[in-house]
């Protein structure tokens, strides 16, 4: 339930201490729901509205599950790859591959008494690199960097071995990534747990891979 714009609301209360006398019970406060669940009624106070609220006696598993929807809903996007060579590879050499890494993301979710994050990590990275091949590779993977050993083989990297280039009248290979995302919560109350892992959306790019000419001369 939303506080009105520009309104500051008191916290969330049992009901059973509307009336500030806790030998007096103005209203009935406790009930169940047809599953069995009992519900307690809550209120608050924002400016001069009175907003009242019934809430099951959920575990913070639950409640964790709605933070996990709006990770994957409203926080965890597609990957955005980082490939070297960046947007043309080459027969028979290794292509770094790896994304921009998203970082530690979190979402709350809340009832009266009780909130829960739910915090969420790239575990794994898998590619299918469009000559038939897929890798999976842990976590975002290794992008490369100046200075780095020429002959250093990529922490997570596929060798093509056939050209893909409309320059070589064959069509630029189609690649896709997604994400293994490993998400755990923690409540409130001090518990805490595992959601287990999910995958994130999918990015799909296209990428050349041409041929490296060598000119030999008789000396």
């Amino acid at each position: 339930m939303r506080a009105p714009s520009g309104v500051i609301c008191t916290r969330w209360r049992h009901a059973a201490d509307i009336s500030g006398d806790p030998d007096l019970v103005d209203i009935g406060t406790v009930g169940e729901d047809p599953d069995g669940v009992r519900r307690n009624l809550y209120f608050r106070d924002c400016g001069s509205v009175r907003q009242y609220v019934w809430v099951r006696d959920e575990p913070p598993e639950t409640v964790a599950t709605v933070a996990l929807s709006d990770l994957q809903h409203r926080l965890i996007t597609a990957p955005v790859p980082e490939l070297s060579p960046p947007t043309v590879g080459y027969v028979n050499l290794e292509t770094w591959l790896a994304t921009t890494d998203p970082g530690t993301l979190t979402a709350t979710a809340s009832i009266p008494t009780l909130s829960v994050t739910a915090t969420a990590t790239v575990e794994s990275t898998t590619w299918t690199t469009g000559d038939g091949d897929e890798i999976t590779c842990d976590g975002v993977g290794v992008a490369w960097t100046t200075g780095t050993p020429s002959d250093r083989e990529a922490p997570c990297g596929h060798t093509y071995t056939a050209h893909g280039s409309a320059l070589l009248d064959s069509e630029p290979f189609t690649i896709t990534v997604t994400q293994t995302w490993h998400v755990t919560w923690r409540a409130s109350n001090g518990e805490s747990g595992d959601l287990g892992t999910i995958d994130g959306p999918t990015a799909t790019i296209t990428y050349e891979v041409g041929e490296i000419q060598t000119i030999g001369t008789r000396g």
